[in-house]
């Protein structure tokens, strides 16, 4: 809904302009493989959407010339006395969290876009990142083991992360968007929810709407005399079959 973001080719310029691969090349281990898609590829209903975020730089600066940003004094881009400037919230419960936004920054700044960081704890992080005027991009996961964990994270009666529903007017800004996930919740087969789930994929992904950045693990220590020690579908331990062997 933010002006600066209304325009798909600034949106796609910045998912352009991120390195993913160097992000997760630089911070984290190779128990970190680069997401390719809204959903990880364990999760039901998952598609690959990995054509949608390619790394291209010269693309994104193309994108922005195109979209009107011209370089201003001090290097950010301007358009009609505006800067192109955006701010972005801290997702603490992730790992390196605030590793991830400054390099994003560095990457950011070398296109002439400007990526302010809100400092503070979860509950300022919080109350930020539901003001369209503090944060305009949100660093953010979810896991949940369901259909509908995408329904869950972006229709606008929901979580509403991308801030598509308005609760001050009652609009929604983009009401497709709402449909798609409605069919997620609301077929009964299988098959049906899967079809449904990877339409909305496309949607999010061809909208540019977000950028996926890795797929989080969970690693656990069990001692060699634990037998029956498993997960459940989203990492979580079960302890249910678990049992000392000797």
């Amino acid at each position: 809904r933010h002006p600066l973001l209304e325009d798909i080719r600034v949106r796609q310029a910045i998912i352009a302009g991120i390195d993913r691969e160097g992000i997760v090349e630089a911070l984290y281990t190779d128990s970190y493989p680069l997401a390719t898609g809204p959903l990880a590829r364990t999760a039901l209903g998952y598609t690959d959407q990995s054509q949608h975020y390619v790394h291209d730089p010269e693309e994104a600066a193309r994108l922005l010339a195109e979209a009107g940003w011209e370089p201003g004094p001090d290097g950010i881009l301007t358009k009609a006395g505006e800067r192109l400037s955006v701010t972005f919230n801290v997702a603490l419960p992730l790992p390196r969290p605030e590793d991830v936004l400054t390099m994003i920054q560095d990457q950011l700044g070398q296109l002439g876009i400007e990526v302010n960081i809100i400092s503070g704890d979860q509950a300022a992080q919080n109350a930020a990142a539901f003001d369209l005027e503090q944060v305009q991009i949100y660093h953010q996961m979810v896991g949940r083991a369901e259909y509908d964990v995408i329904k869950s994270q972006w229709h606008s009666e929901n979580r509403n992360v991308l801030l598509n529903g308005d609760g001050a007017t009652g609009t929604v800004a983009d009401p497709e968007l709402d449909r798609l996930l409605d069919e997620v919740a609301s077929q009964a087969e299988a098959d049906d929810r899967a079809a449904a789930s990877a339409a909305a994929q496309d949607h999010l992904s061809e909208h540019a709407y977000i950028l996926p950045l890795f797929e989080e693990p969970v690693v656990y220590g069990v001692h060699g005399s634990v037998e029956g020690f498993g997960t459940e579908s989203v990492g979580r331990p079960s302890f249910y079959s678990a049992r000392l062997d000797g």
